[in-house]
């Protein structure tokens, strides 16, 4: 860009970003200045450097490039009260020196490093910038010293080419962090290493340097650090670093660290017990739950898990003495103690609610949570006294605790159903429809008739939402109708442009018009909806209307919804009517919707939008849905999300599986078979799909051609731009989802599979792609065959054959093949020039780790954190499926269901990532294996197991090899991106 333009577009915007505290004087002697209309320097008095924020993206792009402004520049940015040249090494990242740190680091990206290093310092030293400081600033803005292959980068070359001479100034750059430095040392210059080690262990609370050298040569360097430890203060470093030592010499440091965590223990209580302070846990790192934690989490896990005599006695001690017990504490005691721990968790439970707070919301939901996997009856009547508590969240926590009771609840819960108050009987419903049995079902039916809050209803017929024994009759939903108008819920319309007498007629079944206040009822129970979804109370009637004649209805809601409720959210009941009921159009003014909102930053009506179109469950409409999964899988990403999750809801709704809805609304385009026949000016012609996923087109005499023959009419040439549009489509979504179906070993039974596969134009590309195997019914691999383009099955041994109705096809995994299965099938698909559309069979593999024998709760992977939506767009892609959704929306875990073994993966969502919101980090908790169905998931539905005794988990050793490999590898990938990686580098380098 021309300098002179570059510095007019920062002078505009200076002025437009800072108008609010602009002060014209100062700028216009600092715009002077740099555009060398006087000589004289401005004087900026106490002015801030956030004024200044972008003044040194003026400074040129390569350092051989610097000329008059960027001197000027710089006079400016390092004016004492902007510059703010930092106190101490740490601080760097303060004032204009920051960003002139930052320009310093990407002038490194070009060739011959260690020259520019060696220029920069000589820049930096005309604005007084020492060579601690220099080299802490680069460092810690990012740049590294050594490459990926282990080498010195150009400023790795520069420190230690002065290293001997230079070594104070180089051990003053890397404080508080000396990582760096000791990861360059020990690839180049170990000696040096040893011959200074007291230094690099000088500062205690750098654990990642003692983890570091223990690491290089632990025989070496264990003398060095064992003396150390004698000097360390604080509790959180001592039992981190001797965590370290137990690592590499369990032997030696096992009675040492016993005797250890007693005393800290006993040291924190005193502590705790002579100031009555706020427990506030430090962070350290503990090897062996391989994630951050307290110190005193640490102590509690070592001395349970090793059933250290004495522990629990003074853990209670200590425990009580705080002001408030983390959770994670919580969580290991429950671990370790199970029913044992019930005390402590009570208590626990008790300081969160007494001391309640913003921070502390996560916290009480996981107390209730532990408590319910607990035989609580010893604390029964304190729970129900929390049902009635002025906090709502903590009377539905509550509530869903004490619906564990089964029946023993139910006679308090219905009297709770008379109760004055609506929050009193909305918590008795709550109650109930979560014990779901036969009695409380009968209480929630009779109570629902006279109960006049809607909230308390709504409880109610969730409750009741599946479980009634048969569908009502028409006259028992015009019954509901007329108890609807003695409540004086339908006296009048909703909204005057919803005026029922106004909008057209809808019909029953029979042909018989709805009654006006039957049209009025209607509105009113979808109003009723939080989200998009169809009322119970409004489904019994829907059901009975005649969907073909509600066109016009459909349409008019839409219409006045747009024009004249403004799309108002709080009535976007209106988009599920109007798609439920709709046709083509209004499928078509929904998907515009969709896009214009979106690109109208409406990012949460188009969410509502998406999910209103996947609930017409029409195939154009769910391949409209399954479009903007993709469409907005990067950008505007809430969408995406959107669409995903209805998918699932819709297939929910029609009692089928995701997996077999999706296949459901893959198009044939009215081939026959494997082809489509048109004519050209009497010459018969066929089209298909090619193994690149491509049309192409046959003459009479077989002859192959890419494109339309000449004389095509335009209207087939339309039909095929069109078709091969949808086919690229379906590629982009189909690929990824059979991935998915290899990785959970779908099968198909034998007629469905061939009439999948061999009969649809795009499945049969896939087919002749991928290696197939036929499995018993006990999920037995019999043998493997490949599909050859005419057709024909082949096996491994060359033969044609046929598929007997009673096998099951699905993909092949590696881990099923021998070694030679494995180089004969690669070999045949690389023979016939057919690329992998995945990795099939050279997918990764994770053997059964050792270390896993015996695990089945496993916490290796907790607090693991990474954004809500890329934590839920990478599970859904590896097949992942939302879980319970509890208090407030929140999503409490993930399964992955490998039905055709008979197990299900979870992993537990500690997290604050919810429904609707996914903005917040997601956070990894617990992972497990369980019998397929043996856990539930719903709406306030807590059945994960959280004791690592619970009967329904499986041993990991017991976990079939496929399961454990690819669970894991997704495990893997979490690990590898886990966002508090970045987050303590940001830390520590700013």
């Amino acid at each position: 860009m021309n300098q002179d333009v570059q510095l007019q577009n920062y002078i505009n915007s200076v002025k437009e970003g800072y108008s609010y505290s602009y002060n014209q004087a100062t700028f216009d002697q600092v715009f002077a200045y740099l555009n060398g209309e006087t000589d004289r320097k401005p004087h900026l008095g106490s002015t801030s450097y956030w004024y200044f924020s972008e003044l040194l993206t003026l400074l040129p792009s390569k350092l051989t490039d610097w000329n008059e402004l960027h001197d000027r520049v710089m006079d400016i940015a390092t004016h004492p009260t902007i510059w703010e040249a930092p106190k101490s090494i740490k601080d760097y990242h303060y004032g204009c020196y920051y960003y002139f740190v930052r320009w310093m680091v990407r002038q490194l990206e070009g060739d011959n490093q260690l020259y520019l290093v060696k220029q920069l310092e000589t820049h930096a030293q005309k604005y007084q910038i020492t060579l601690p400081f220099f080299i802490n600033g680069l460092v810690f803005g990012y740049a590294k010293l050594l490459d990926t292959s282990a080498k010195p980068t150009g400023l790795g070359q520069f420190i230690l080419e002065n290293l001997t001479e230079k070594k104070q100034v180089y051990f003053q750059a890397f404080q508080p962090d000396f990582l760096p430095f000791l990861t360059l040392l020990l690839a180049t210059q170990p000696d040096f290493v040893h011959g200074h080690v007291s230094t690099f262990l000088q500062f205690e609370n750098q654990i990642p340097v003692f983890e570091k050298l223990l690491a290089f040569n632990a025989e070496l360097y264990e003398p060095f650090i064992e003396k150390r430890v004698e000097t360390v203060k604080k509790s959180e470093n001592l039992i981190a670093i001797n965590n370290l030592l137990l690592a590499h010499f369990p032997e030696k440091y096992q009675p040492r660290t016993t005797e250890l965590m007693f005393n800290v223990l006993s040291k924190e209580h005193h502590i705790m017990q002579s100031a009555g302070l706020h427990y506030n846990p430090s962070s350290t790192y503990h090897q062996s739950l391989g994630r951050h934690v307290t110190f005193l989490e640490t102590s509690i896990d070592y001395l349970l898990k090793n059933n250290i005599e004495g522990a629990e006695a003074i853990i209670h001690n200590v425990l009580k003495k705080c002001y408030r017990i983390p959770i994670e504490v919580t969580k290991v005691i429950a671990l370790h103690l199970g029913q044992n721990g019930l005390d402590l968790i009570m208590e626990g439970l008790r300081m969160n609610i007494q001391n309640l707070n913003w921070e502390n919301t996560h916290s009480f939901k996981e107390y209730f949570k532990l408590l319910g996997t607990l035989d609580f009856s010893k604390y029964e009547e304190e729970v129900w006294a929390l049902s009635a508590h002025k906090t709502k969240k903590i009377r539905e926590l509550a509530a869903v605790t004490l619906s564990k009771l089964g029946n023993s609840s139910i006679s308090k819960a219905t009297v709770l159903l008379q109760h004055k108050k609506a929050d009193v009987r909305q918590v008795g419903a709550l109650i109930l429809s979560l014990i779901k049995t036969d009695e409380a079902i009968a209480i929630l039916n009779n109570a629902l008739e006279t109960e006049k809050n809607d909230d308390a209803r709504d409880l109610m017929l969730e409750g009741l939402k599946g479980l009634l024994s048969a569908p009502p009759t028409k006259k028992q939903i015009q019954e509901k109708i007329q108890k609807a108008k003695e409540r004086g819920k339908i006296d009048s319309p909703l909204e005057t442009w919803l005026d029922d007498a106004q909008l057209p007629a809808l019909s029953y079944l029979d042909g018989t018009l709805l009654e006006q206040d039957a049209k009025r009822f209607l509105l009113y129970r979808m109003s009723r909806a939080k989200e998009i979804r169809i009322d119970l109370e409004a489904k019994a009637l829907l059901d009975f209307l005649d969907k073909t004649q509600a066109q016009p209805f459909a349409k008019a809601i839409l219409h006045n919804y747009f024009s004249l409720g403004g799309a108002d959210s709080k009535q976007k009941f209106c988009l599920t009517i109007g798609s439920i009921l709709g046709g083509d159009h209004e499928i078509d003014l929904l998907k515009r919707k969709v896009n214009e909102w979106a690109e109208a930053g409406r990012g949460k009506m188009a969410e509502y939008a998406v999910k209103a179109l996947a609930l017409n469950g029409s195939t154009k409409a769910l391949r409209g849905v399954e479009f903007f999964s993709r469409k907005y899988k990067n950008k505007n990403k809430n969408i995406g999300a959107a669409a995903n999750e209805s998918f699932g809801l819709v297939a929910e709704e029609l009692g089928v599986s995701p997996y077999d809805l999706a296949d459901a609304i893959i198009p044939d385009f009215g081939f026959d078979g494997l082809f489509k026949t048109f004519d050209v000016q009497g010459d018969t012609f066929r089209a298909f799909i090619g193994n690149d996923f491509k049309l192409a087109f046959l003459n009479e005499d077989n002859k192959v051609f890419k494109s339309l023959p000449k004389g095509t009419t335009k209207e087939v040439q339309d039909e095929f731009k069109e078709i091969g549009k949808e086919i690229r489509d379906i590629v982009k979504s189909q690929s990824s989802r059979l991935e998915q179906y290899l990785v959970i070993q779908r099968k198909w039974a034998s007629e469905k599979w061939q009439a999948f596969f061999m009969t649809n134009p795009v499945m049969f590309v896939y087919a002749i792609r991928l290696i197939w195997g036929a499995y018993d019914e006990n999920q037995q691999l019999l043998f493997t065959f490949k599909v050859d383009e005419d057709q024909t099955l082949i096996n491994e041994e060359g033969d044609e054959i046929d598929l007997a109705e009673d096998l099951f096809i699905g993909m092949v995994h590696p881990l099923q093949l021998r070694p030679d299965q494995l180089a004969y099938w690669t070999e045949a698909l690389y023979d016939a020039d057919l690329s992998p559309i995945f990795p099939q069979l050279q997918r990764a593999i994770i053997p059964f780790d050792e270390k896993d024998m015996g695990i089945t709760l496993s916490l290796q992977f907790q607090g693991i954190q990474m954004g809500g939506y890329a934590f839920v767009a990478r599970l859904e892609k590896s097949g992942w499926f939302r879980g319970s959704v509890v208090d407030g929306g929140g999503i409490s875990s993930y399964y992955k269901d490998f039905s055709e073994l008979g197990i299900t993966a979870i992993l537990m969502q500690e997290g604050s990532i919810g429904v609707g919101y996914l903005d917040d980090n997601a956070e990894i908790g617990g992972l497990m294996f369980v019998s397929k169905k043996s856990v539930q998931f719903g709406s306030y539905v807590y059945d994960e197991p959280s004791n690592k005794n619970d009967t329904r988990l499986i041993s990991f050793e017991k976990v079939p090899p496929i399961v454990y490999s690819e669970v894991m590898s997704d495990m893997q990938f979490f690990k590898e991106n886990d966002a508090r990686q970045s987050n303590e580098k940001a830390n520590v380098k700013h």
